[in-house]
């Protein structure tokens, strides 16, 4: 089982206390914390990972912690336990990202099964994340004319199209197409139009260092196809997919 991470967010240290030692499980780091500014000063960085927040109608500012996770594109998702919540408080948190809200107090039995999922969902996202980044590194290492064909090739265009657009021969397009193959590790066109469809994902949702909000919308769809383990029958399934 790999590593994952459970960080819980409450100003009660008895109830801090009480959900690090009935959510403690093997390879599981669980982290607490007194309030969003010492979990800000001591951001986590293992994936995957779930917050569980403790918010208070007496300080509604507890769920901007939430806008900063949304905005900055952390990959944390998180659930919210609230002493009370009207609807109000409830869409807002949903909204901000919350995986769910639930009220104080909450029995471990209840608990333990949602955060399992949570942070069953948050590898699978977490898989995706990293092969939409490899497949931005990887097309990276090409130069703009070699990723113009590699495009054309993508797009199932035969050796004499690509010659044509590019204003060069069938056999020099042969040519870049071996020497892209080797760049980039892969000889067969269904690896280069998943490895396209990845780094087109990272495009348009913008991911850099750090994630951005909406990819767990993209991530889900996706894992949803697989539990994970990403496979389409053929390159036309796997764009009509993305």
């Amino acid at each position: 089982m790999s590593p994952n991470a459970v960080y819980i967010v409450d100003k009660d240290v008895e109830f801090r206390q009480h959900l690090s030692q009935g959510l403690a499980a093997p390879h599981r780091l669980v982290q607490t914390y007194a309030s969003p500014q010492e979990f800000r000063e001591d951001l986590p960085d293992t994936h995957p990972c779930c917050l569980i927040l403790g918010t208070d109608k007496d300080d509604p500012a507890r769920l901007h912690l939430l806008e900063e996770i949304q905005q900055r594109g952390l990959r944390i998702p998180p659930i919210v336990i609230a002493n009370q919540a009207d609807v109000h408080d409830v869409l807002r948190a949903v909204r901000l990202g919350a995986v769910d809200v639930c009220l104080k107090p909450i029995s471990l039995s209840l608990l333990q099964p949602l955060v399992e999922r949570t942070l069953a969902a948050a590898a699978r996202r977490e898989e995706i994340f990293q092969r939409v980044q490899a497949a931005r590194r990887q097309l990276a290492c090409l130069t703009p004319r070699e990723r113009e064909l590699f495009q054309l090739v993508v797009e199932g265009k035969s050796n004499k199209e690509m010659g044509a657009a590019l204003g060069i021969s069938p056999r020099t397009v042969e040519h870049h197409r071996a020497h892209i193959a080797r760049k980039l590790g892969m000889d067969r066109v269904a690896d280069m139009v998943r490895l396209d469809v990845y780094a087109a994902a990272a495009q348009e949702l913008h991911i850099g260092g750090g994630g951005t909000i909406g990819f767990a919308r993209w991530s889900a769809m996706n894992a949803a196809k697989s539990e994970g383990v990403l496979s389409w029958n053929n390159p036309s399934e796997l764009r009509a997919t993305a």
